[in-house]
């Protein structure tokens, strides 16, 4: 484990949880405030996994979409570095977190997620520094 590590891995489904609704192969327009707080996530250090099961064709359009909107992400459905994560993980995309609408009945909005995420955070933190210290 890497010992220190304030910044998070953060996988984020795109159809449905970045854009308003899941037109696959289309894309919808991007869920209020989604930007504005993955870009705040970013900029606050943690790295950003965007997590979509979109392959060929369908993936160029999104990453492209992604990028025309702005959207400031580390990979697509790639795992963080290894020393970031400090350990060889599996082809399954390992995070910290993980944003997905499919995990909820009703996704949240998006400031209600950054909430809740950072005070997961904390805590996660929290329970890290506590042990370590013992």
């Amino acid at each position: 484990m890497v010992k220190n590590r304030i910044s998070k891995v953060i996988a984020i489904d795109f159809d449905g949880t970045i854009t308003d609704r899941n037109l696959f192969p289309r894309i919808g327009k991007p869920r209020k405030d989604a930007i504005k707080y993955i870009n705040k996530l970013h900029t606050e250090g943690h790295y950003i996994i965007i997590w979509t099961c979109r392959g060929e064709q369908s993936l160029i359009a999104m990453a492209d979409w992604l990028d025309k909107n702005g959207v400031k992400y580390n990979k697509i459905n790639e795992n963080a570095p290894l020393e970031i994560i400090g350990f060889k993980p599996s082809p399954k995309v390992f995070a910290n977190y993980y944003i997905d609408d499919l995990g909820f009945q009703k996704l949240p909005c998006w400031s209600e997620i950054y909430r809740i995420l950072k005070e997961r955070i904390i805590e996660d933190d929290e329970k890290v520094t506590n042990k370590n210290n013992r």
